[in-house]
């Protein structure tokens, strides 16, 4: 069984090729990582509300409320209010744009780390992950 630290730095290597790439994407935008997970988070669907968003980063809420501050300034996602207490989010047509770039830089990322496995093994390696998680 391997060490817990070799595990540790295998994700942490993998993630943080991963966050260069958002990085990079978001730069332009004085925009970072933290703020592509909540553009990620909101690419699948036709809006989400501010707390399903929350949950889906799996940030506290003041940290949300910053980012998605900047997110609004940065005509990236809008924020309609849905009753009294109920605001719904969703990407605008450039946070759609940056979005899908953004989706595709990492993409090609994992198709990179993943190469140097065949297709069945990459299947497995999913299955891996989701169980761990």
């Amino acid at each position: 069984m391997p060490k817990t630290e070799v595990l540790y730095m295998t994700f942490r290597k993998y993630t943080k090729m991963v966050y260069k790439e958002i990085n990079k994407t978001l730069m332009p935008f004085d925009l970072s990582s933290q703020h592509g997970n909540y553009l990620i988070a909101l690419s699948d669907g036709d809006g989400i509300s501010i707390k399903e968003l929350n949950d889906k980063v799996d940030n506290d809420g003041a940290i949300t409320t910053r980012v998605l501050k900047k997110l609004v300034q940065s005509d990236l996602i809008s924020v309609t209010k849905q009753g009294a207490k109920n605001s719904v989010v969703f990407l605008t047509k450039q946070g759609k744009k940056i979005t899908k770039n953004l989706l595709l830089r990492i993409a090609g990322t994992r198709k990179k780390i993943f190469s140097k496995l065949s297709p069945i093994e990459q299947l497995q390696l999913l299955k891996m992950a989701n169980k761990l998680i």
